[in-house]
């Protein structure tokens, strides 16, 4: 009986101490599983400095690189309309007609006029030269001629806006009369642009001007084709600021050969405006923000570190950093907003 008592004893102190041994290896494996789980995979950059081009972001009117704005000078009956919005029309072309019977006699007797008056001068230089007339009436005479052709100039002026004529050659973007519409003085009647090269009007805030000239490079994005960027120049500069703006008007121009993009929208450049070198630059999407300040994470061997920097100049995808980090650094630029400081990484590639 004795015996027996004995051997229970051993067979449960046996399964005890087999127990034991157990649950110490599967929490020695629990805890390595959760050291593994807590070792978060990240993607590294080696810092380099560079040179890094800042941007800025203006908003302009789109036009034709040259556009001529018809007005009837005198209003009227519109008589007759020639051309639609679209057609191409050559310099010299009449869009329309405005009381242009009228207009035409006016201008038809202001050429004679002129001619009558020059040969008057004329008769009168020779009478003066033969001692038949007088340097009074020769000073008459080319007085009434000069005075011909000032009124020859302002009937020009009326025939041209009667007949819708138009002076370069171009496109019509936007008729704003219709036929038999009675006219005040001073109407707008057509335009007509050029539109084989654009050119959109931006203004630059003054504390922005370091760095912008003619020749910088500018990409133009317009709503009507969001996904499209035109290659774009500054070709004018203001060098005095607006009074009403208080911007300094700047003009870039783009190419439209394919004629895509109409006159009147409204289009966003993106302006190169100064070049900076030897800087540190990062990804922007590595910055992170706590609070008031910036900071990046860096890898050092296996291990996350924090470090807070003053950010400068950015553009769409990179920004410079002034302080904090420097060349060689190994910044974290994916997995970042995963890790804290001392959080231990996975390094890939």
């Amino acid at each position: 009986m004795k015996n027996t008592v004995v051997n229970i004893l051993i067979i449960i102190l046996t399964v005890f101490i087999s127990f034991n041994c157990s649950n110490g290896k599967n929490q020695n494996q629990d805890d390595k599983n959760e050291d593994e789980q807590n070792i978060i995979p990240v993607k590294i950059m080696d810092l380099e400095s560079g040179n890094f081009i800042e941007i800025g972001e203006y908003y302009g009117r789109v036009s034709g690189i040259n556009e001529a704005a018809l007005i009837s000078i005198t209003g009227g009956t519109v008589e007759r309309i020639n051309v639609k919005e679209g057609d191409y029309v050559s310099s010299g072309t009449s869009l329309g007609r405005i009381n242009a019977d009228s207009a035409i006699a006016n201008y038809e007797m202001a050429e004679l006029n002129v001619r009558l008056s020059l040969e008057d001068y004329e008769r009168n230089q020779q009478f003066l030269s033969s001692g038949n007339a007088s340097r009074v009436e020769v000073d008459r005479s080319n007085l009434a001629y000069l005075q011909s052709k000032s009124a020859l100039i302002q009937a020009e002026q009326i025939y041209n806006s009667a007949l819708c004529i138009t002076p370069i050659s171009g496109i019509v973007v936007l008729r704003q009369i219709d036929l038999h519409q009675e006219l005040p003085p001073g109407t707008p009647t057509f335009t007509v642009a050029q539109l084989d090269r654009l050119k959109i009007t931006i203004g630059i805030p003054e504390k922005e001007m370091n760095g912008v000239k003619e020749g910088n490079k500018a990409i133009v994005i317009v709503d009507m084709f969001p996904d499209l960027e035109f290659e774009g120049e500054l070709v004018r500069l203001s060098r005095e600021i607006s009074t009403h703006t208080l911007k300094f008007e700047a003009e870039v121009q783009i190419d439209n050969t394919d004629m895509m993009i109409m006159s009147g929208v409204t289009a966003l450049v993106i302006l190169e405006r100064n070049e900076l070198e030897n800087e540190i630059i990062v990804p922007t999407a590595a910055i992170l923000i706590e609070g008031n300040t910036h900071y990046v994470m860096i890898a050092e061997g296996n291990t996350a570190k924090q470090i807070f920097v003053e950010t400068g100049p950015s553009n769409k995808t990179h920004t410079v950093i002034l302080t904090g980090l420097e060349s060689g650094e190994k910044i974290i630029i994916e997995g970042n907003a995963l890790v804290k400081n001392n959080t231990q990484i996975n390094i890939i590639e």
